[in-house]
């Protein structure tokens, strides 16, 4: 299991904050310097890398890159897409072994 703990630095010129893991087997915590860039300007929400915070910013662009060209829609998110097209081509990858019900998610399977 692992804690996630927030603390401000006090001795840096730029805001930065360090994020503490506490895991169960070690005394010692990981630290990880989490900079100011990687926060949302709109709705504050903080990322520990810039590539998280650019794939979120989508939501507040309404940026949607990825188009369905079979019935038009479109998604933010590629793993959105993705799944999408999983409903017009009815793949179903996920399998139960006792009842032989497949699903186009893994998590639907788990749920199962």
């Amino acid at each position: 299991m692992v804690w996630l703990g927030f603390l401000e630095e006090e001795n840096t010129s730029e805001t930065k904050k360090t994020i503490h893991l506490y895991s169960c087997s070690k005394e010692q915590p990981m630290h990880q310097t989490i900079e100011e860039e990687t926060n949302c300007k709109i709705c504050f929400k903080q990322f520990t890398h810039k590539r998280s915070l650019k794939h979120h910013l989508k939501i507040h662009t309404g940026e949607k890159p990825y188009k369905c060209e079979i019935c038009f829609k479109q998604f933010t998110h590629k793993s959105s897409w993705n799944y999408h097209m999983k409903i017009h081509s009815g793949e179903k990858p996920y399998k139960c072994e006792i009842c032989c019900k497949q699903f186009t998610q893994k998590s639907h399977l788990k749920i199962h």
